[in-house]
């Protein structure tokens, strides 16, 4: 079972908030791990999932947001459909899980979507890099792909150096 202890007091979202979801510096530098790789069996959780952060797209201003009308991007509005909890597990990747909704953001073949059954598996495990201008990237443990928001919609894709895929 997984452990969980608090990163930052109380509910603060701020760039201290993005930068407490990347790894130490040394292991930023190396590559994230295949698609393949998956997360130990007894993962032990470092963060706790109380504090809740939002996702705004660089490229279109967008927010990540889940509720009953369908998980998607929408106009940012500070609502807890737009919040996220954050676990970070010891192997370096993160859970989001909507305030809202309590589902985890989960990509397979089948697509990029929402479960209300959170769990530990790669496909629901996100891989967090964090570029030059503090914007954070999310790429998929299982699949390999990264969170995009473009005019084509919101989506997981092949990971690329676009502000489609970059996150504040």
């Amino acid at each position: 079972m997984r452990s969980t202890r608090k990163i930052l007091a109380g509910g603060a979202v701020a760039l201290a908030a993005l930068v407490s979801l990347v790894q130490a510096p040394a292991a930023l530098a190396a590559a994230a791990p295949s698609a393949s790789s998956s997360a130990p069996a007894d993962a032990v959780a470092l963060v706790s999932p109380y504090d809740a952060q939002s996702f705004k797209n660089q490229a279109t201003g967008r927010c990540i947001d889940d509720t009953d009308n369908g998980f998607r991007t929408w106009s940012c509005n500070e609502s807890n459909a737009q919040k996220w909890n954050v676990i970070s597990w010891n192997d370096g990747t993160r859970q989001l899980r909507s305030v809202n909704t309590a589902r985890c953001m989960e990509d397979t073949a089948n697509g990029f979507r929402t479960v209300q059954t959170c769990n530990s598996s790669p496909e629901q495990s996100w891989w967090v890099k964090v570029w030059n201008d503090g914007s954070i990237r999310f790429q998929n443990q299982a699949t390999g792909r990264c969170i995009d928001d473009s005019s084509l919609g919101f989506r997981t894709w092949a990971c690329n150096d676009t502000a489609f895929q970059s996150w504040f």
